[in-house]
């Protein structure tokens, strides 16, 4: 049998011998050292430096008396840590044994604090030899099992002043749970191998016998899975490549309310997500309405056999503000809130004036709130729900129809005649019928079809403040339409490029009220929008963050993940992931529960879901 001569070395003589070696097979193929050994290390006493990365590992010198479930999530949450639990079962005659030796020497020792009349330790010897009593019997029964468990903890970072920082928040992290680590000093080589996945401890001097179900708190239960009940494929769990399931009208206590608030950078897929949560709610019964300032809703809508609605400059009337619901509450209780309607349109008549360049002055707001209040006055529409239809006047139709409602241009001339020296009627001026900004005046032309999805379509608006007016018309359309209207349907209110009503102080307040009032009336609002920090920087995004139970985290810029980390307080382990977004990724938050999303489209999805040059755009 032939051999390769691939070695020279030198015989104990001096002389130089060939030395013949076999070659085999599995000679050539790389162990799991060669597959996760990194390039180089240089090895420190309290650190070690991998490529451009920073560890240390600790190991736990002393466990609390006491574990529970996820009473190790802190670590597991704090990100760039790694935590190995090497757990070697006990023999059951061994730890028989062993307890026994135990319990003799507990009850040695509490018979002298007896005579000492220690009563704290009489106490706590008692306590203990019951409780080693109880483990001894359990396991002697088969009804437990013993386990040694030692830890260790890696930590990592880009620099070693951010090494140094993270290893006290460990440190101080598990000091408040009665857990105590030390660093590997001059043995962080053996550390490092202990956390890697070679499955053997090189630091065998540190361990705690746990029973079987103290070891079982180890493993991370409070994994970020999300299946809800009747949920909505979002996509695959980021880590494990399990399923999430969402269901954004589960309830309390999962959710407190409907709501979602979605951020992320141009480019990051925050509209595909959104396209393909309609489309995918759509199919479990839920109906959407879509404010697009943009125009890229079309295709979704149409493929889902909703309806369009295109606002344009030269085509009046559309919807009109002025139009009032009745409210049917959860005991069938019917009711017109009138005053409301008021304030709203007060509100909106305000945005009108601030977008022309106007501040109203108390007077001013008076003199609207009169005369719209006698707008429906003048039509007999009162608080009574009745009072908003009349018998039809046609000899050919029989029983009730609805009322015709005040329009801008009635407001107008009321206004005028109550108040003829008023500032308002130059402000309105432009807003009226052939006006310039008039084409919110005239009754509505739109009826809310039974359809899964309706989008409007704000994009052709070409002034710069029509656009944001007309979102704030048509949201306060939705109220009374279809929120109002259909109070025991599961629906959605899309509002995308939200920083839009954050211009206006009375849209912004007729957002964040609607963020609070949609529960009751099974309405989710859906506020998306590419700046966290622009969105947030009024009082009322804020309060809407706040009432949004639910969170979606896609890519941010530098500045909006500083003002996250500022506003929200994540754990260092989520914004460490909401950092290391790629496109089409995402941080879905419910509460503290986070789960890493990968959003996923199938392939007759991606069509309809294309902002850009690629899907998840």
């Amino acid at each position: 049998m032939g051999c390769l001569r691939w070695n020279r070395k030198k015989s104990k003589r001096g002389s130089q011998d060939s030395e013949c070696l076999p070659l085999t097979i599995d000679g050539g193929i790389p162990s799991i050292n060669d597959i996760i050994v990194s390039d180089g290390a240089i090895i420190e006493m309290d650190h070690m430096r991998i490529g451009e990365r920073y560890v240390r590992t600790y190991f736990v010198v002393q466990w609390p008396s006491q574990v529970h479930v996820t009473w190790f999530d802190e670590v597991y949450q704090m990100g760039d840590v790694d935590v190995a639990f090497h757990i070697h079962p006990g023999e059951n005659h061994a730890v028989v044994k062993e307890l026994t030796h135990r319990i003799t020497q507990y009850e040695s020792q509490l018979m002298i604090e007896q005579k000492k009349g220690d009563i704290y330790n009489v106490s706590l010897l008692r306590n203990r030899i019951a409780d080693a009593w109880n483990l001894r019997d359990s396991i002697q029964l088969n009804r437990d099992k013993m386990f040694y468990v030692s830890a260790q903890i890696m930590v990592s970072a880009d620099s070693l002043e951010e090494l140094n920082r993270k290893g006290r928040i460990l440190e101080e992290k598990l000091g408040g749970r009665a857990t105590y680590v030390r660093q590997a000093f001059l043995r962080q080589l053996e550390g490092f191998r202990s956390v890697a996945p070679l499955g053997k401890n090189y630091i065998l001097d540190a361990y705690r016998n746990f029973n079987l179900g103290a070891t079982v708190s180890l493993f991370p239960f409070n994994n970020a899975e999300l299946t809800h009940t009747g949920g909505v494929l979002l996509g695959t769990n980021k880590v494990t490549n399990a399923p999430v399931l969402f269901n954004a009208f589960i309830g309390p206590p999962v959710l407190l309310n409907h709501n979602m608030a979605v951020f992320g950078q141009a480019g990051s897929g925050k509209s595909s997500f959104i396209k393909l949560y309609v489309a995918r709610s759509a199919v479990s019964g839920v109906r959407t309405v879509i404010i697009d300032p943009d125009g890229e809703y079309g295709p979704l809508v149409r493929a889902l056999n909703g309806v369009m609605v295109q606002f344009e400059n030269d085509r009046p009337a559309m919807i009109n503000p002025f139009d009032i619901e009745e409210e049917v509450d959860s005991d069938g209780t019917r009711s017109v809130h009138l005053v409301e309607k008021i304030l709203e349109m007060k509100s909106l008549i305000s945005v009108m004036a601030e977008g022309s360049g106007s501040s109203l002055t108390p007077e001013e707001l008076s003199e609207i709130e009169i005369a719209i209040r006698e707008e429906y006055v003048s039509r007999g529409i009162t608080e009574d729900p009745d009072s908003l239809r009349e018998p039809h006047t046609a000899p050919d139709m029989i029983g009730y129809k609805k009322k015709k409602m005040p329009t801008l241009s009635s407001f107008y001339e009321r206004l005028k005649k109550m108040f003829p020296e008023s500032r308002l009627l130059v402000i309105l001026k432009p807003f009226l019928k052939g006006g310039t900004l008039g084409i919110f005046d005239g009754p509505s032309q739109v009826q809310l079809k039974d359809v899964p999805v309706i989008c409007f379509d704000v994009s052709h608006l070409e002034d710069k403040f029509m656009r944001p007016l007309a979102m704030h018309v048509v949201l306060q359309w939705i109220w009374e339409k279809f929120i109002k209207k259909n109070p025991n349907v599961k629906k959605h209110v899309v509002v995308d490029e939200a920083w839009h009503f954050m211009k206006y102080e009375d849209s912004a307040n007729f957002l964040e009220n609607m963020s609070r009032r949609g529960r009751k009336r099974v309405a989710g609002l859906i506020t998306a929008t590419h700046g966290f920090y622009e969105f947030t920087g009024s009082q009322q995004g804020k309060s809407i963050l706040t009432n949004s139970a639910t969170m979606m985290l896609m890519r941010q810029s530098p500045a909006d993940i500083d003002a996250i980390k500022e506003l929200l307080n994540l754990p260092m382990g989520q914004l460490d992931v909401v950092r290391r977004l790629e496109i089409g990724e995402g941080l879905l938050r419910l509460g503290d529960r986070a789960t890493a999303v990968r959003v996923t489209a199938m392939p007759f999805e991606s069509g309809l879901i294309q902002t850009g040059v690629t899907a998840m755009s």
